[in-house]
């Protein structure tokens, strides 16, 4: 009874659930990595996100993390990026590949 109590307050209802996840998606597609930004703390927040969404449910691709990642870097990453778009097969490449690349080069 706890656990449903519980469970209820933090999902809500289903109406609830989808109002959050449409929110959560909105801030996934517009999510950038500032200029001041270092990228273990933007790959820090973007994660935190992601498993936000997956709590309530949503489910997204290796190839649409690795697209997203390399999208929302900030400019001084675009060479990088662009090397790694060049190099490697995008939507067969591990995530955990690319953010190793990407921290190597920071």
């Amino acid at each position: 009874m706890a656990w449903d109590l519980l469970y209820g307050e933090y999902h809500g209802g289903d109406q609830v659930r989808s109002v959050k996840l449409q929110n959560l998606r909105r801030e996934f597609e517009y999510a950038r990595m500032r200029d001041d930004e270092t990228l273990s703390g933007y790959l820090t927040r973007l994660n935190e996100l992601i498993n936000l969404m997956k709590t309530f449910g949503e489910v997204l691709s290796n190839a649409r993390l690795v697209q997203k990642v390399l999208i929302s870097l900030s400019k001084p990453y675009d060479p990088i990026c662009l090397v790694i778009e060049d190099m490697k097969n995008i939507e067969t490449v591990e995530l955990q590949e690319i953010l190793a690349i990407l921290k190597s080069q920071e």
